[in-house]
């Protein structure tokens, strides 16, 4: 028998295919039944590339949430609502409070009555033309009657400060009896702690009584030291100096005007004219302004706020010949 000639096997396309599929499907079990679902040494790289990878996703959202506030003096902007309607309101908050007004949106201040008339101060720059307030109403807090502003007594950009005369709207009136004018003080002491109330905007979007006393809220300048300074803040430049102590207090606009007080003798040692808008990141840490100030920094002068100390107020209060109010 002769040599058998070898058939040559033409695989079937079908089979062909049907069979890799099965040694494939074969090679996938037989991998996972040895591996787990998430082996560690792979985890490693997943964790390097989502350190990696994240801040390049998420550094927008970062970088806005870091955004500076334009106001803030220290580790936070500190100001919060106060109701003389409050039964849990301090006495001597309340006290303040019954003594304070709101004047085209700024800040304005009881002094005293006399003869049923009222005597209310604020900002300078607030009523910047001599008789631009009259017939402009001050709001109080001890009542909705508004007051109606009849004449400037007095007004000198050079401490930021505007004297007024008010009435009732209603001549029976008897809101100078419900009014509390501060006293004042003119010791000044560099680190005293202070306290603020004034009508601020900022994240106060009803413009309510609002108080702020952090512990960046102090005197920030020297002992009695009073400078004739230009505002640092471009949107409020009056062309002029004006006297000023510096303080670290939390203030925006709305506070002109508004009245600075001790918080060991809860009297007046100043009011509020102007602040640098917007804050350097720099001061919006507590212990960097405690150290600006200790140095007598020359950004002191520059980067914060800015209130016209009591002394002054009180000699142009004598030029007035108002004499004593009640």
């Amino acid at each position: 028998m002769g040599p058998v000639a070898l058939k040559k096997t033409i695989p079937n396309p079908v089979e062909k295919a049907t069979q890799e599929k099965l040694n494939s499907d074969t090679h996938v079990h037989l991998y996972f039944a040895k591996r787990p679902c998430f082996d560690p040494r792979q985890m490693r790289y997943l964790r390097a590339c989502f350190f990696v990878c994240a801040p390049l996703f998420f550094s927008p959202c970062r970088s806005l949430a870091q955004t500076p506030d334009p106001y803030q003096v220290g580790d936070a902007f500190s100001r919060t609502p106060v109701s003389i309607q409050n039964p849990r309101i301090h006495p001597l908050t309340q006290k303040i409070a019954r003594g304070l007004g709101t004047l085209r949106g700024a800040t304005a201040v009881f002094l005293g009555s006399k003869e049923g008339i009222g005597y209310f101060s604020t900002a300078w720059h607030v009523c910047a033309e001599r008789n631009s307030c009259v017939g402009s109403q001050i709001q109080t807090e001890v009542s909705r009657e508004p007051l109606r502003v009849v004449e400037t007594i007095y007004s000198d950009p050079s401490i930021e400060f505007t004297l007024l005369k008010v009435v009732p709207e209603s001549r029976n009136s008897r809101i100078f009896s419900q009014l509390i004018a501060p006293s004042f003080s003119e010791e000044i002491k560099k680190g005293m702690p202070l306290v603020i109330f004034g009508y601020g905007g900022h994240k106060n979007p009803n413009k309510r009584l609002t108080q702020g006393g952090d512990a960046p809220c102090r005197v920030l300048s020297k002992t009695n030291e009073m400078r004739l300074v230009f505002s640092p803040n471009d949107l409020n430049q009056t062309g002029k100096r004006t006297w000023s102590l510096s303080v670290g207090c939390d203030l925006s606009p709305g506070d002109s005007g508004a009245p600075v007080f001790s918080k060991e003798t809860a009297k007046v040692i100043g009011f509020v004219w102007t602040g640098k808008i917007p804050k350097l990141e720099e001061v919006q840490s507590d212990k960097r302004v405690f150290f600006l100030s200790s140095q007598n920094h020359p950004k002191v002068w520059s980067e914060f706020n800015y209130i016209v100390p009591v002394k002054a107020i009180n000699q142009a209060l004598k030029k007035t010949g108002l004499g004593r109010l009640e």
